[in-house]
């Protein structure tokens, strides 16, 4: 049986990968997005990794995970916050029909967060409920639902982007991408975290593996704030329990791999906030990491795509 194509196409980099009807990876490449060349050179970039991988396993079908805003009903991405030329947004953008233009295949458009949700529902950690919520913590902040079975949308079809709910409104510490300050994404994405530590650190060629590598080294500035990070985590999913009512919380995406930092006081904060919501239905929700390291996105991605088989 024919497999698909899928891409995940982040903030910072562009995964495509061949995906088998079990959701297992059979090829894949992984490149980095450069954004300074604007939008129809990461088309083209994007063209030719489909061709190199098609090259060898058939394929009539591609499913694009993307990083949002975007309208996944008409194939376009709306001003998405994580990418810029020269400081200036892109826009709105057809991706779906700039790809046809370049390689004719049949294409659909999806959420990243949502395909990791999807993913993780499938064959992930999710997979034995009905209700999860999945948390991609990479470049940006993203939320996919799964609610009795079926992926949540907003309305006219568009995704939540529950990553600019507002969790700090007093401080202006955190500018959000987006152009507001205190979304969830400005505190809790691993880049927004790394770049505060740089200020805070005063070490301005800091990044994210070396951030990690200080806290495991019991560095207290560092092991306080990653604390801290822990703690507006679980407001963030408090807020989010309330919303959606998940058995289960998916922390995926590239930062998730440092949850053992900041798992403890965001799981001690989230108990003291639901305290009062656990009668009748336990609204206290499971939480566990993906195994998908960087994989999610492109897994959910092929599961979409299976349906245009």
């Amino acid at each position: 049986m024919e497999n698909v194509l899928a891409f995940d196409l982040g903030g910072t980099k562009v995964a495509a990968a061949i995906i088998d009807r079990d959701g297992q990876v059979v090829s894949t490449l992984k490149e980095k997005v450069q954004a300074e060349k604007g939008p129809d050179a990461l088309f083209d970039q994007m063209a030719q990794m489909a061709r190199q991988l098609i090259e060898k396993n058939k394929c009539t079908v591609c499913g694009i995970a993307s990083a949002g805003p975007l309208d996944p009903v008409h194939g376009v991405l709306l001003d998405p916050t994580n990418f810029r030329t020269e400081k200036k947004s892109w826009g709105v953008l057809p991706i779906l029909e700039e790809m046809k233009k370049r390689l004719p295949l049949i294409y659909l458009l999806e959420n990243d967060a949502a395909a990791a949700a999807v993913a993780e529902s499938w064959i992930g950690v999710a997979r034995d409920v009905r209700n999860s919520l999945t948390i991609t913590l990479g470049t940006g902040v993203g939320v996919g639902v799964i609610a009795n079975g079926e992926l949540v949308r907003a309305g006219r079809h568009l995704h939540p982007e529950a990553g600019h709910m507002i969790i700090e409104h007093i401080k202006s510490d955190a500018l959000c991408e987006c152009g507001n300050y205190g979304c969830a994404e400005a505190y809790l994405s691993g880049v927004n975290f790394t770049k505060h530590m740089k200020t805070i650190l005063n070490l301005p060629n800091l990044n994210g593996e070396k951030l990690v590598e200080m806290a495991r080294q019991k560095d207290k500035r560092v092991t306080e704030a990653f604390d801290e990070y822990g703690d507006k985590l679980a407001v963030f999913i408090s807020n989010l329990v309330m919303l959606f009512a998940p058995e289960v919380i998916v922390l995926s995406g590239g930062f998730s791999s440092a949850s053992d930092l900041f798992l403890d006081p965001t799981q001690a904060r989230l108990n003291k906030l639901l305290v009062r919501h656990r009668k009748g239905v336990d609204m206290l929700p499971v939480i566990r990491v993906s195994k998908f390291a960087n994989t999610a996105g492109l897994i959910g991605a092929a599961k979409f795509a299976f349906q245009k088989l």
